[in-house]
């Protein structure tokens, strides 16, 4: 899901992938007009991508896990195809690039360049140290250049154990940083250029229930146990930078108490849609100014977007819905009162 502004005109884009679409809705209007067809076969076929990003309404870029970047325009016909797959023999650590609004994901445009984060990967949690993941690609619209910025998690992040490097990825056009949330952890990152560490914050949310995930993942890990503990476990979901307010909204899933790892429906239905969770409202230095438990089965803090306005969050939860009725899309917008 991605929000497009652009002199007074909104749009939102959301890809669907039953359909092999990016659906766009004119939020001004509140219409849906003409989506975007993703092929994925053929010779314009693009295949299996971690989500999009748009420069314009006739630059959408898609990482695919083919290592490469595919840019298609407003009828999905590709413009071209950028093959990334060679910065491998550098970095043997890098999977590939992501941009989503799960997890606050989304890559960030910024003039000539798109910054993304790449996808974590588990597999190399017990041979290798935070500082070899170099986490964040920049890739040169103009030039179609690319490259590995060496900014990466400080190796005492790991110092009690924990192995994780799942990282939250936002903007502050104020003061020109880019912030890194640590999902399963406190610790808050900016970088003035994406290359080096600025600052290095600790800002734990006062909603937590069971503590982070403490995330060592045994060699013999099984879905179900992974499934399990994300659920049981707090965890940070979303960390976004609102311009127009000059704060910064957390999401967290504050965990749950007593929850027994034999009740599998019950895992996976949480997992699928968190049944609530609070948001943060965090100053420039990461402090909490309030927090906003939202009521239960309500929301979905995968489908969310901001705007001149504000955070608008989606009722378009599956059971809400019915089966007929997934893509009638409400938003509500939050309204902030009494911060201290």
């Amino acid at each position: 899901m991605y929000c497009y502004e652009d002199k007074g005109n909104r749009l939102l884009f959301v890809e669907d992938e039953s359909s092999h679409e990016i659906r766009i809705l004119d939020i001004n209007s509140r219409t849906e007009i003409d989506p975007i067809p993703v092929r994925d076969t053929g010779i314009t076929g693009i295949p299996y991508h971690w989500g999009f990003v748009v420069k314009n309404p006739d630059s959408i870029y898609l990482p695919a896990g083919n290592r490469k970047l595919y840019c298609i325009n407003r009828k999905g016909d590709i413009l071209k195809i950028i093959d990334f797959s060679s910065i491998v023999k550098k970095y043997p650590l890098f999977t590939t690039p992501i941009s989503g609004s799960r997890y606050s994901k989304g890559a960030i445009v910024l003039g000539k360049y798109i910054y993304f984060l790449q996808h974590d990967s588990r597999k190399y949690y017990f041979t290798k140290k935070p500082s070899d993941y170099h986490f964040l690609l920049r890739y040169g619209i103009k030039d179609n250049s690319f490259g590995i910025s060496p900014i990466s998690l400080p190796d005492d992040f790991w110092r009690v154990g924990k192995r994780q490097m799942s990282i939250l990825l936002t903007y502050n056009d104020l003061e020109k940083i880019f912030v890194f949330g640590t999902q399963y952890g406190d610790l808050i990152i900016t970088s003035k250029d994406g290359a080096t560490i600025t600052k290095i914050y600790h800002s734990k949310s006062k909603s937590i229930i069971e503590t982070y995930y403490p995330y060592t993942p045994p060699d013999n890990l099984n879905t179900q146990n992974y499934i399990f503990s994300v659920c049981k476990y707090s965890l940070n979901g979303g960390l976004l930078w609102d311009p127009a307010k000059k704060i910064y909204y957390r999401f967290v899933w504050p965990g749950m108490k007593g929850l027994d790892s034999n009740q599998f429906a019950r895992i996976n239905k949480i997992y699928d849609h968190f049944p609530t969770f609070t948001i943060d409202i965090l100053d420039q230095d990461f402090n909490t100014l309030g927090s906003c438990r939202l009521p239960n089965d309500t929301y979905n803090w995968n489908n969310y977007f901001l705007s001149k306005d504000g955070l608008y969050l989606a009722v378009n939860r599956p059971e809400k819905c019915g089966k007929d009725n997934h893509w009638s899309w409400v938003f509500h917008l939050l309204k902030i009162k009494n911060l201290r």
